[in-house]
């Protein structure tokens, strides 16, 4: 999708330029920049031997090409009319833009550059494609403060709605004095800190003075890509039209014309009997360069590998350029909100000052824009989706485990206030949204960051609510600074509003229904919540969003931190309520000081409960906040004075934890210490639910290793897949008790916002159920997809609209696609939902995989059998795994995994929940059943694991703590007896740890099987 340009022109236009044929293919669009070169000549009556320009055809060289931009630059700066023939004026000026770019922006979308000599050139042909720093330094006006806490108080003021926002937000709300309000609402958006500009995409096109300047060997085929999008964005503007009301009109707009139907063109094989649609082609692709994060040359090569291995002709798209404009032609509503650059004033018209910070609009750089996708019209497309609708309807008909137990956000306080009395979300067609923002550095060689706005679908089952094609995208912020939500977050306010006021939807079955949706909450980590709450920095005075304690500057090492002291009075209080908050924002707004933490009032603040619904994230504030934080003073260095200290045992603790051979839903195999600091979110989870406990038993100081297995066992319950009220009330006891023990063994400096929080979260579960339905993990996938779609600095607003339209799309179009087929089946396994291949046993929802070989059944296996089933047959059939959902069982028989073990079980035998590591599986007796079977004579042979004596938690009667989930085994004795039970029988895969140094073994279950890894 092509970004929109501003044009200064006022619409009006000749008849011939009305009436002028828009081509819309790029040979048309060549063809007509060439007629307009020939037309100027003309009029500026050039002699017959000069008229006949050299311009280059599309094959023509690089620098014939350059030629010919240097030609419409000329042209530009001449001011030729190609009507009348007349010099270079104003209204001349004015009256061609609508047909050509004016000087001014031809000189933005190409910055005219020396160089002295050779390698001067090189150098910056290397670097061409972004400013250096100190050319963004200039771009960048810098505003500085003088007092820090000064310039943290206006960097906080300038997220607040304006007066005239907030009336629509809240009408009670009032303030005493006119003036004051005036004076305070045109100052809101003050900026503290030094500003950084956009760069837009036209200050980056490369240009040279020198015709014969040469491209670089290794540089050429990028520069062939960024040539293609020039000429077509010139083009482009050649041929912008007004239309009947005088406004201008880009042609790739209007009506297809000529023969490139998108719809058609996706539907042609790639050569004439290709087995292979276009539109195949380039899913496959596209999903191929997202799930290995290729950059934009490695996915030219491949377009050109690909079609070098086609027959000629073919279809195939062969630069970036045109792979890229198959997706943007896909038009989708995207809408652009500009705002000033200087002082982030969303403009909602055309200004050439800012009203706000006084600043010229026309300069360049001065404005800049993020995007809306209208989330309406993401959700009608989903309605129109297979079973969605009934999907939704997964509140009403799920088992729950226990009557009364907290299993998912139905099941919170917040969502039950919504469906009490015939509340909105006690219909089926009604639904409620999470909210979610963070950034995503995109380059490692600049500061540049992308802000997407997510937002969850809770009413689906949350395997299907956390999968990319059913989250909405709502919004995209991309700059070197992070969003001002005050301006971010503006046009999604009365979006909500839309939404929960109600729209009409159609499914498939064609009946319409009008559908109405609330903002129920929202998660985030700590820097992105205080800006989209408006309240201070976590690390400052009230930076908590759940109670107004202020916490005290301390000491630490050589400087000072924020800490909130253990409060024993009232650990997790005074809470904030949504009233309390309302009430400090209103009141920080009309004073024009900070209130209790709070800056002033948010976007969010009227659509929901705002301190209930926004969530506590445990991935950010528990596994790389609190464990990381752990993880680091126990081994490293700096702190070996310290009684906690393990950087003389690292190699003890290694060769633990590298013996550990985890199942396969654990996606990462461990990292040994000294790699810490690489370890992701998903290391930290593993590390603290199975391998800490273990790995550290004995090693780890007693008092240190109690008091982390109370953390251990507390993250694991709330994040069970059922919670009993007695659960959570015995967390709530463990947490404070671990809390009020935390600054007498790492000191009060270690007690900032992350480790206060944790009083915080068996009050989150009880609003908003178990941690990980609300945690930031499926998310953080959805910031990979969108930053995989970006490709080098240059042209970023045509990359951003290339990537909505991507994400946008690709779902409806996968959809498209046979499941079954080969290119169905290739996409599923590249997006991680590929569908094994195997044996269904439908009556017992598993899939055998590998195949069934004949096996004679020995006495011991008979004598095993027959204590579990009657069933008689000769014949018998082993196999070595199965699936059942997302979790494959293995057996000791089968030697093909090396670094995995999914061979140890927890079972119910004889009505006792048992461990067991599986030897072999076995169909007894055989069938004649063909793919799928509807047999249930499925068996597991089993040795069973004996409990130990030994305890890991020491004092549980004071702590109540059990570490229930964490069992310590004997070994497996080689006479140990073996028992078959059905398939059935087998609950779930466990995390089996062994050490040589160690008689005993530990085996861990996971809190739930609905959380990918």
């Amino acid at each position: 999708m092509d970004c929109h340009h501003d044009h200064d022109d006022d619409g009006s236009g000749s008849v011939d330029d009305i009436a002028m044929p828009v081509p819309n293919s790029r040979s048309s669009k060549w063809r007509h920049m060439k007629r307009m070169l020939r037309e100027d000549a003309a009029a500026e009556d050039i002699s017959s031997d000069d008229t006949e320009m050299d311009i280059p055809e599309m094959s023509s060289s690089r620098s014939s090409r350059w030629r010919l931009f240097k030609k419409l630059r000329d042209k530009a700066e001449a001011g030729i009319d190609s009507d009348n023939g007349d010099g270079p004026s104003s209204s001349t000026t004015q009256s061609r833009r609508s047909r050509s770019p004016s000087h001014g922006e031809l000189e933005d979308m190409q910055p005219s550059l020396e160089v002295d000599d050779d390698d001067q050139a090189q150098h910056f042909d290397d670097q061409h494609l972004s400013p250096s720093h100190g050319e963004l330094e200039d771009m960048q006006p810098s505003l500085e403060v003088d007092d820090d806490d000064q310039a943290q108080h206006f960097d906080d003021q300038h997220l607040s709605p304006s007066h005239g926002e907030l009336e629509d937000m809240q009408p009670s709300l009032e303030v005493d004095d006119d003036d004051q309000a005036q004076q305070f609402d045109d100052q809101h958006l003050f900026m503290s800190s030094p500003l950084h500009s956009w760069v837009a995409a036209e200050n980056h096109s490369l240009v040279t003075e020198d015709d014969d300047y040469e491209i670089a060997d290794e540089d050429a085929e990028i520069m062939d890509e960024e040539l293609d999008i020039l000429v077509d964005e010139i083009a482009d503007e050649e041929l912008h039209v007004p239309d009947t009301e005088g406004n201008n009109v880009n042609p790739d707009d209007l009506e297809d014309t000529e023969d490139d139907n998108d719809a058609d063109e996706g539907s042609k094989p790639l050569y004439e009997g290709a087995p292979v649609t276009l539109l195949e082609s380039v899913l496959m692709i596209l999903t191929f360069a997202m799930k290995h994060q290729l950059t934009g040359v490695a996915i030219a090569d491949l377009l050109v590998l690909i079609s070098l291995h086609c027959m000629i002709p073919n279809v195939c798209k062969t630069s970036l350029f045109l792979f890229n404009k198959f997706f943007s032609s896909m038009k989708s509503p995207v809408t652009f909100h500009k705002f000033c650059s200087t002082c982030y004033f969303l403009l909602e018209e055309e200004l050439e000052l800012c009203p706000i910070c006084n600043s010229s609009l026309s300069e360049r750089g001065a404005l800049s824009y993020f995007i809306e996708i209208p989330l309406i019209q993401q959700i009608r497309d989903m309605f129109l989706r297979d079973d969605f609708y009934t999907h939704l309807q997964h509140r009403f008909n799920r088992q729950k485990k226990g009557v009364h137990n907290i299993e998912d956000i139905y099941d919170g306080e917040l969502y039950k206030e919504y469906v009490r009395d015939g509340g909105l979300l006690s219909s089926p067609d009604n639904i409620s949204l999470l909210w979610y923002t963070d950034g995503i550095p995109l380059f490692k060689s600049s500061s540049m960051s992308l802000w997407p706005l997510f937002f969850s679908i809770n009413e689906l089952p949350y395997k299907k609510r956390t999968v990319k094609e059913n989250m909405l995208i709502a919004g995209l912020w991309f700059g070197q600074s992070k969003p001002c939500m005050g301006t971010f977050l503006k046009p999604f306010d009365q979006t909500l509003k839309d939404l929960r006021a109600g729209f009409e939807v159609h499914i498939p079955d064609k009946t319409s229904r009008t559908v109405k949706c609330v903002l129920l909450g929202g998660t985030c980590d700590m820097p992105a919540k205080s800006q989209v709450l408006n309240m201070v920095q976590f690390n400052g005075f009230f930076g908590c969003s759940k109670c107004v304690q202020p916490g005290e500057t301390v000491e630490s090492g050589g400087g000072h931190t924020h800490a909130y002291p253990f409060n024993m009075e009232n650990p997790s209080g005074p809470q904030r309520t949504s009233e309390s908050f309302r009430q400090d924002a209103e009141t920080a707004y009309q004073e024009g000081k900070r209130v209790n933490g709070i800056n002033g009032p948010s976007w969010f603040l009227y659509l929901t409960d705002i301190v209930r619904g926004t969530a506590l994230d445990y991935m950010h504030q528990i596994l790389l906040g609190v464990t990381r934080k752990l993880t680091h003073m126990w081994f490293d260095s700096s702190h070996h004075r310290e009684p906690y200290s393990l950087s003389k045992r690292i190699k003890d603790v290694n060769a633990r934890l590298l013996q550990v051979r985890p199942p396969n839903f654990i996606s990462r195999a461990p990292s040994s210490i000294q790699k810490l600091k690489f370890w992701k979110a998903s290391e930290f989870r593993s590390w603290l639910f199975y391998y800490s406990a273990p790995v550290l038993f004995n090693i780890l100081p007693t008092i240190y290793y109690q008091h982390h297995l109370l953390l251990v066992e507390v993250i694991y319950t709330l994040n069970s897949s059922s919670i009993s009220p007695e659960s959570l009330d015995r967390c709530e006891f463990i947490l404070k008790y671990y809390v009020n023990l935390y600054a007498t063994l790492y000191g009060l400096s270690s007690m900032g916002i992350n480790v206060h929080s944790i009083v915080h979260l068996t009050d989150t579960v009880r609003d908003l159920g178990p941690l990980f339905v609300y945690s930031c993990f499926p998310f953080e996938s959805l910031n990979g997809d969108l930053k995989a779609l970006f490709h080098g600095t240059q042209f970023i607003d045509k990359q951003i609209a290339s990537a909505v339209s991507k994400i946008i799309k690709l779902p409806a179009l996968i959809e498209k696609l046979d499941d079954d087929s080969p290119v169905g089946t290739f996409i599923k396994s590249l997006r991680g939902r590929a569908s094994r291949k195997g044996m269904k046993v439908g009556v017992l929802d598993i899939m055998i995989l590998g195949q069934m070989k004949p096996k004679k059944v020995n006495h011991l296996e008979m004598a095993a059998l027959g204590r579990c089933t009657d069933l008689v047959g000769e014949k018998s059939m082993i196999f070595l795994r199965f699936a059942r959902g997302q979790q494959v069982f293995s057996s000791a028989l089968y030697k093909r995994q090396y670094v995995r073990d999914s061979t140890v079980v927890v079972l119910m035998y004889h009505g006792n929940l048992r461990y067991g590591q599986v030897q072999f599986y076995l169909k007894y007796p055989t069938c004649d059943c063909i793919n799928p079977c509807t047999c249930s004579n499925y068996y597991a042979f089993l040795k069973l694991y004996e409990e130990s004596s030994m305890k890991l938690v020491k004092n549980g009667e004071r702590t109540k703590a059990t570490l229930y989930h964490i069992v310590v085994c004997k070994a497996l004795s080689p006479n140990a007896n073996l028992i078959a039970v059905p398939v059935t029988d087998l609950i779930d895969v466990c995390v089996f740890m062994a050490f040589k140094d160690q008689s005993e073994v530990f085996i861990a279950q996971a809190p739930n099987q609905l959380e990918s890894d």
